[in-house]
């Protein structure tokens, strides 16, 4: 499989099982685990339960120290990596929200070329990883990026509003795709995806270029920290 796109590989054993912990152990292990991590290690980690009061925990503990990416979320499986930002590394919109976006187009070249090869059902499962990560990045775009933004001197409503129509396209297209996949249709999967990344294309760049550079520029460190750190419990 392509690997474009992702992030460095892991060490072996960067890995915590949750599924089978009680409410305090699944603190505890996380806790020890990733303040275990060295900058720029990551923990891959498995659950049954919502992670995000955990993550919430993490925060308030370590402010601005930790990165969490879904894979999986739910219901009843989640899957994320949580990684330990290296310690002289900026907290910058640009960076943690660029990064995930070279992520989730690495996950869609990957669901490309496994269907084109005919793996089916491999390049499915593929897809629905890229589908949660880019659901979650929407979600925490409209709930903790845009307000921050149009709260910015000079700050204007009208890429909020192409922003959140994007989205709305981009939402509507997640099943088409999945469908066509699920049914084996190459051709029709490839039309779909086509269509998709001519809009998600035209939407990273404005936000890379407009979006995150301005709450980067407008906000000091320890804002932008708390903003990521909020943007990663959410």
């Amino acid at each position: 499989m392509s690997t474009s796109g992702r992030e460095a590989s892991r060490a072996p054993g960067a890995r915590l099982d949750l599924r089978s912990a009680s409410e305090d152990e699944r603190w505890e292990l996380l806790r020890s685990r990733a303040e275990a991590l060295a900058g720029g290690e990551a923990l891959d980690v498995e659950d049954r339960q919502d992670p995000r009061p955990l993550l919430g925990r993490i925060e308030s503990a370590h402010p601005g120290t930790f990165e969490a990416v879904f894979r999986a979320s739910g219901p009843g499986r989640y899957r994320l990596e949580v990684r330990r930002r290296p310690p002289d590394a900026a907290h910058l919109v640009s960076d943690t929200f660029g990064r995930e976006h070279r992520r989730l187009v690495g996950l869609m070249e990957d669901v490309e070329h496994l269907a084109r090869g005919g793996a089916f059902e491999l390049a499915a499962a593929c897809y629905k990883e890229f589908r949660c990560g880019l659901a979650r990045h929407m979600l925490v775009e409209e709930q903790v990026l845009l307000p921050e933004f149009e709260t910015l001197p000079g700050g204007s409503h009208d890429p909020c509003a192409a922003t959140k129509q994007d989205h709305i396209v981009l939402r509507r297209a997640f099943d088409a795709m999945a469908e066509t996949l699920r049914r084996h249709e190459l051709e029709h999967f490839l039309s779909a995806m086509r269509a998709f990344v001519e809009v998600w294309g035209e939407h990273n760049l404005r936000e890379e270029r407009v979006l995150f550079p301005a709450i980067d520029e407008a906000r000091d460190e320890r804002a932008r920290a708390e903003l990521l750190g909020r943007a990663m419990c959410f």
